[in-house]
Formats: C-alpha cells, structure tokens, sequence
C-alpha cells in the first residue's frame, strides 16, 4: 500500500486474491534466501528410462567368463612351461584352446550370423574395444593352438633328434605368445564394459579391469587345480649330524 501524499487523488485499490500456496512459497523464499528448496521430482519423457539397457542375453556372461577361464589357463600353461611342469603346461594348454573355441563360438551366436565375427577381423580399429578384443582372442588363440600343435608332436617325435629341437623351438614362442596375449585377454572384457553407457560399470573403469584379471587368473588357477594331480609327497629324512670337532675323541 503507497503513503504518497497524492493517494487522495487515486481511486481505491481493488481488493487481492488470496495466495495461492505456491506463490507463498515463492515469496517466503524471495524474503529468505537461505530458505531450504524442495527437492524436485525427476520425470523422463513418457516415463522411459534414461539409459538404455544393454541388449545382452545370455552368450555374453558366457563370453566373459569362458574368455577369462582361458586367459588364466593360458598364463599357467606358461608358467608350467617356464618353470620345468610338462603336467600343469599340458592341461592349462588344453583348457585355453578349449575356452578360445568356446569364446568365439558363444561371441558369432550373440552376433547373431558367423559373418559378422569374421568381418571384425577386416580392419583394425584402435578406438573400439570390440576390434581390438577380437585380434587379441584370435592372436591368444594361435598360439595356444600352436602349443597343442608342439605337444601331440613331441610326442610323436623321437627325442635328440633335430626336428624334436625345432619343435621345443615353437613350443617356447608359443608359450611366450600365450603369456603375451593372456593378460589384454583378460582385461579388455572389463574395457567393453566400462565404454557402454551403464552407469554402474562407466564409473567403475578404473578398477574393472583388476578385477577382471584377477577374477581370470582365479578361474584359471582353480581349473588346474582340479585338472592337475599333484605330485607325490617326498617322505622327509632327518639327516644325522655329525658331531662338532670340539666333541670328537681323542687319539691315543
């Protein structure tokens, strides 16, 4: 209401209406500033999601574990091999070769036609994590494929002769492509993941492809363990010191 002395001069003010309980809130918060807001309620359009779903069923938890199994065992197997363990290197090498297989089949039925896989494999394409998965598991797959190639040989071939020292030859550049190609194996599975537009998994990159890899090496490592028979337990021989010099006796 205005106290201006020229207030005789106007006519009357129509009467208000009242408030409504929005416009209150509006006014006691221009009136304080640090009034708390309430909360909004979040809406989407026609009330969809946000994000889409990934489109994936059941092939791809498959791929993932069975690609993981057979990194895991594609490491041991070079460690077997390395450390002098013809056991533990021949079932590690059967296992990896066997999950390779098994990876790619279950990779071409989520594709949907085998084509698809194999039109992957036409370029190279640093920026997708796809492409670059698919010649990890096709170079993985090589050289395990290569170390079961040198296996059913040496067995075949006699020992000390040449050919047998040019099969050791591959057996160890199959190895060492098998422990090249078993950790981005592992590990490139939780990249896939971590480039989709999931929140969970968007936000969990840097840990993601830990777990991933250690998860593999696990999965490998427990497969050996049931694959493998352990050796045979040495019974231990307490040995019988001899006697300090101090303590021998004494010539006549």
């Amino acid at each position: 209401m205005s106290t201006s002395p020229f207030d005789q001069d106007r006519p009357p003010e129509p009467p208000r209406r009242p408030a409504s309980p929005g416009q209150d809130a509006r006014r006691r918060r221009r009136a304080d500033p640090n009034a708390t807001v309430p909360e909004a309620d979040f809406t989407s359009y026609y009330g969809r999601n946000v994000v889409k779903p990934a489109p994936w069923g059941n092939p791809i938890p498959t791929y993932l574990f069975i690609g993981g199994l057979a990194a895991g065992s594609g490491l041991l197997a070079a460690g077997g091999h390395a450390t002098g363990r013809p056991r533990l290197r021949r079932r590690a090498r059967i296992a990896a070769i066997l999950g390779a297989a098994a990876s790619g089949l279950t990779l071409m039925k989520d594709l949907g036609r085998p084509e698809r896989a194999i039109n992957m494999i036409r370029t190279v394409k640093l920026t997708s994590p796809m492409s670059v998965g698919t010649w990890i598991l096709t170079g993985f797959s090589a050289a395990a494929g290569t170390g079961i190639a040198t296996e059913v040989a040496c067995a075949m071939v006699p020992r000390g002769s040449t050919l047998r020292s040019a099969i050791g030859l591959v057996d160890g550049l199959a190895s060492a492509g098998t422990a090249f190609f078993a950790p981005p194996l592992a590990a490139y599975t939780a990249v896939l993941l971590a480039d989709t537009a999931s929140p969970t998994w968007h936000e969990a990159y840097p840990k993601l492809p830990f777990v991933f890899v250690a998860s593999a090496l696990a999965a490998g490592s427990g497969l050996a363990l049931v694959t493998t028979p352990r050796p045979k337990p040495v019974p231990y021989v307490r040995r019988q010191s001899s006697p300090s010099p101090r303590t021998w006796p004494r010539t006549p």
